[in-house]
């Protein structure tokens, strides 16, 4: 955990396999909310609640968790453990 050389070849591979992953997941959310969320939606509003609102990547990574707005799992959230 502490080694400052250059990444394995190994690692390097691994970066590619971990952003194709990304990449999936993504699109299978984008395709969930666009398919079952407008569904959703009216569910809520049926119940006089307020719809859900989607995000796009930019702003759920600009989300500003210290000041408690925007989604709690928004990339400044997680912390170094001890």
């Amino acid at each position: 955990m502490s080694y400052e050389g250059r990444p394995t070849d190994y690692q390097a591979a691994r970066i590619d396999s971990l952003k194709k992953e990304l990449e999936d997941v993504a699109g299978e959310f984008d395709a969930f909310v666009t398919k079952e969320l407008s569904a959703v939606n009216k569910s809520l509003s049926q119940k006089k609640l307020e719809p859900i609102q989607p995000i796009d990547r930019k702003a759920w990574d600009t989300t500003d968790t210290d000041s408690g707005a925007g989604a709690p799992g928004a990339a400044k959230f997680f912390r170094e453990r001890d």
